[in-house]
C-alpha cells in the first residue's frame, strides 16, 4: 500500500520530470539528419554568401550535425574538405562540436532515465483509485510550470534573440569556443535564423506536449477515474 508521503514524492517528482521530459524530446527530434535539409528548404532561409554551393552546404550542413550524434564524432570534420581541397572546419569549430557532443552525451541518456522514471511514477499513482487525482494534478502542474517558462523565455528569444542565444551558451558552454566569425563554415552553415527557427520549432512542439499532458491530467482528475492505466 503507498504511504501518503510516498504518494507526495512520487507527484512531486513528476512535477519537476515534466519539465525535463517535455523539453527536451523535440530537441531529440530537432537534432537529426532531417533538420538541415528541412530548414535550407525554407523560402526565407538566406543563402551562403561567400560563394558556396547548396549543394556543398547541404553536404557540409549534414557532416556537421553528424559530429554530435554520428558514431564517429568530429573525426568527420576533421576529414571534411571543401569544394577547393582546403579544410573545412578549423579546430576551434572541432572544439566547440566536440562540447556540443559531450553535451548531448550525458543530456540525452539522463533524458531516458527520467522519462522512463516519469511515465512509471505516472501509471503508479494513475493505477490506484486513492491517488488517482494526484497524479492528474502533478501532470497539470508540470503542464503549466512548462509551459510558462517556454513562453517566457520564447518571449525573450524574439525580442532580445540576441541576449537569449548569449545566455544560451553561457549556461551550457565554457569559454568562448561558440564565437566565430562570419566566415567561418560553422556560420555559413548555421546561420542565425537557423538557430532562430528551430528555437522557434522546439518551442511550438513543447506547447503542444504540454496541452497534451494538461489535458490527460483533467481526465485523471474526474471523479471515478475517466483514464484507467
Amino acid at each position: 500500500m503507498m504511504t501518503k508521503r510516498l504518494a507526495s514524492l512520487t507527484t512531486l517528482f513528476i512535477i519537476i520530470a515534466t519539465p525535463i521530459v517535455a523539453v527536451v524530446i523535440p530537441i531529440r527530434l530537432a537534432m537529426q539528419p532531417w533538420t538541415v535539409p528541412f530548414l535550407y528548404s525554407l523560402p526565407n532561409f538566406p543563402p551562403e554568401a561567400y560563394g558556396m554551393s547548396d549543394e556543398e552546404r547541404l553536404r557540409l550542413g549534414q557532416i556537421g550535425m553528424d559530429s554530435v550524434i554520428g558514431p564517429r564524432g568530429v573525426d568527420v570534420l576533421r576529414e571534411a574538405r571543401l569544394s577547393d581541397g582546403t579544410p573545412a572546419f578549423n579546430e576551434r569549430e572541432i572544439r566547440h562540436m566536440q562540447d556540443v557532443r559531450n553535451l548531448i552525451g550525458w543530456l540525452f541518456p539522463a533524458h531516458t532515465v527520467i522519462s522512463v522514471l516519469g511515465i512509471a511514477a505516472v501509471i503508479v499513482l494513475a493505477a490506484r483509485r486513492a491517488t488517482r487525482y494526484q497524479a492528474g494534478k502533478a501532470l497539470i502542474s508540470g503542464a503549466v510550470i512548462t509551459a510558462a517558462g517556454v513562453i517566457g523565455l520564447g518571449i525573450l528569444a524574439v525580442v532580445v534573440w540576441d541576449v537569449f542565444f548569449t545566455a544560451f551558451h553561457r549556461i551550457f558552454f565554457e569559454g568562448d569556443t561558440w564565437l566565430f566569425l562570419p566566415t567561418d563554415t560553422l556560420i555559413r552553415l548555421y546561420p542565425e535564423l537557423f538557430w532562430f527557427t528551430i528555437t522557434l520549432m522546439i518551442g511550438g512542439f513543447i506547447l503542444i506536449e504540454c496541452l497534451a499532458l494538461a489535458a490527460i491530467g483533467i481526465a485523471l482528475r474526474k471523479p471515478g477515474g475517466a483514464v484507467k492505466v
